[in-house]
């Protein structure tokens, strides 16, 4: 196994312990990725040498696992052969290049956000006890695949959200629409111009949802969901 502060084609890894770095084509070949919806290294790996970190027994973190500057997460696909357990928050993007983290158990996290060319596969369940938001599927590339079930109260689809409102089934609502009726005022976005009137705000809506403030608009301020 690897160490975080090991020093690998000169460049020192800031990343989780317990990796070893595995060319692409056993990761392909492997771990099937070319089963996977759409993904496939190939020339991208080549031109903007990506390598792939595996954690072979799973990986857990106490605190929450970015991609960020103090990480160097985003220059690898990261494959994790077992469970993925973040007490914090799990957010990923994809920095230079499109990248790739393939969970093959599940994924438990207080939250997760995933952002531009980043492919956040979990062939098991996914279990975000706050939300989950997906690329937007307008401006960024990327996505989300769960093979087994998602269990989140407030998913942040690319063109729909969807929020558990205590009642039998889930509310769910398109962006499209004038939402100024259903959802609190302040996970919206604040425009005077009629077209942009009762639109959400994602960011805004991931927001409430980890702060645990409100994402619907009560009555009798508001419809009833």
């Amino acid at each position: 196994m690897s160490d975080p502060s090991s020093n690998v084609a000169g460049m020192t890894i800031n990343v989780p312990p317990g990796y070893r770095i595995i060319p692409d084509d056993e990761a392909q070949e492997r771990f099937s990725l070319h089963e996977e919806h759409m993904y496939e290294c190939g020339d991208v790996c080549d031109e903007y040498e990506i390598e792939t970190l595996l954690y072979e027994d799973g990986l857990s973190t106490t605190s929450d696992l970015r991609t960020s500057d103090a990480s160097d997460l985003w220059r690898y696909n990261v494959i994790i052969d077992g469970d993925l357990n973040v007490d914090g928050e799990l957010q990923w993007a994809d920095g230079d290049h499109p990248n790739l983290l393939l969970i093959t158990g599940s994924l438990r996290t207080r939250s997760v956000t995933v952002s531009f060319g980043t492919n956040l596969i979990v062939r098991g369940d996914l279990i975000a006890t706050h939300a989950v938001e997906h690329p937007d599927g307008i401006s960024e590339e990327g996505l989300i695949i769960v093979r087994g079930t998602t269990y989140t109260p407030v998913d942040i689809g690319p063109y729909t959200l969807v929020v558990d409102s205590g009642q039998p089934q889930e509310a769910t609502f398109d962006y499209d629409d004038d939402l100024s009726e259903v959802l609190a005022p302040e996970v919206l976005i604040p425009h005077e111009r009629p077209y942009r009137k009762g639109k959400a705000d994602r960011d805004k809506i991931y927001e409430a949802a980890l702060n645990g403030r409100p994402i619907l608009c009560p009555p009798p301020n508001c419809e009833a969901v």
